[in-house]
């Protein structure tokens, strides 16, 4: 996954390893609820 908020781009790269058939569930869920906001230091 690749993305923008204002002020930088991010990247999130998973690889399933097929170990566990309930992975790519689970990380589908995980991604679906993050929510990226932009903030100053």
């Amino acid at each position: 996954m690749i993305g923008y908020v204002p002020g930088g781009w991010f990247f999130l790269y998973y690889t399933d390893m097929l170990k566990d058939s309930a992975d790519a569930s689970e990380m589908e869920k995980l991604l679906s609820n993050l929510k990226f906001t932009a903030a100053s230091n």
